[in-house]
């Protein structure tokens, strides 16, 4: 029988049998299958060597060709220049350098704008997704639960709800409600247009308004005897006639009716006095006052509001 003749070429046949390509055939066959690779390699082709600019910022979507410096090999002119300004190559050097990186960050950015909203709109699926998924995952591990241990989540979720509300309330109106107010402290409260005016001038006394019934009646004339002082004789005497206003018609009717009595009751408070207490501005002022509040005291349906002195006359 005769044994089977293996065909299989070895390792070492293989490699042998292997074409050998040339790097000018390695260059075409990239061009040939990815166009792109051959400019994003000339880009890098053309980043100096020195380190001046920053890879990580490079753009690939943005081809920058290399440019000599002008000022490096300098002739005529820009020589005797350089010879008088030598840092100028490197100033064009930095300026270049510095141009290039800006232009370069502008493109990045340029790009992170773009892609921005794909981004977010990217992320927010995403974590819609998996909210979602944690949601069915949570709602399965729920259902697998017996029913004791449903309740107790149960519960336990009612708790934190009402606990959330709770510490809520505290913090933004407090856990006991404030004091209420049961006197009304101003009518401005339920009013529904408030009016502010200047009590000095813009206010007009019920008592004094010519709006208002005035209740004067007039006393008849009164002499009476007072009591001397150092500037007096030993004799002096007073005759006087009151004007009497009232806070209400019933007042007046009042003294009308008990006019012999109040005639007799303002006598007998005139005598009490002296002919220094009667002989000034001042001592006439608290005269009409004491007799007011004299006659307030006896009335019984109002009060007397002033006491007008009509006619005085002082006798020494």
């Amino acid at each position: 029988m005769a044994e089977p003749t293996d065909k299989s070429p070895t390792k070492g046949q293989d490699e042998e049998q292997a074409p050998e390509l040339s790097l000018e055939q390695l260059d075409s066959m990239i061009l040939s299958e990815d166009p792109k690779f051959a400019d994003d390699l000339a880009l890098v082709r053309s980043i100096p060597s020195d380190g001046s600019v920053d890879l990580d910022v490079v753009d690939t979507g943005q081809t920058f060709p290399s440019v000599n410096n002008p000022w490096n090999d300098a002739i005529g002119i820009r020589k005797l220049i350089v010879t008088v300004l030598p840092f100028l190559p490197r100033l064009w050097d930095w300026q270049y350098n510095f141009t290039t990186k800006v232009h370069l960050r502008r493109m990045q950015f340029k790009t992170f704008l773009n892609e921005l909203g794909p981004r977010t709109l990217q992320g927010i699926k995403a974590g819609g997704k998996a909210s979602v998924e944690t949601s069915k995952a949570k709602i399965v591990t729920f259902k697998g639960l017996t029913w004791p241990l449903k309740t107790a989540a149960l519960s336990i979720i009612v708790l934190g709800v009402f606990t959330g509300v709770f510490v809520y309330r505290s913090i933004t109106k407090g856990i006991l409600p404030g004091d209420e107010e049961y006197l009304i402290a101003s009518l401005e409260e339920w009013s529904v247009q408030a009016h502010k005016y200047d009590p000095e001038t813009e206010m007009d006394s019920f008592y004094d308004s010519p709006r208002t019934i005035q209740n004067i009646m007039s006393l008849s004339k009164m002499i009476v005897n007072i009591r001397p002082s150092p500037g007096s004789g030993p004799n002096p005497m007073a005759a006087m006639e009151f004007f009497l206003e009232g806070l209400s018609p019933e007042a007046i009717v009042e003294v009308k009716d008990r006019e012999t009595e109040i005639r007799d009751l303002f006598q007998r408070t005139l005598e009490d006095l002296t002919y220094g207490d009667l002989d000034s501005a001042e001592g006439k002022q608290q005269l009409t006052e004491k007799l007011r509040q004299t006659l307030n005291m006896n009335l019984t349906k109002g009060k007397i509001r002033r006491v007008f002195i009509k006619e005085f006359v002082l006798k020494p």
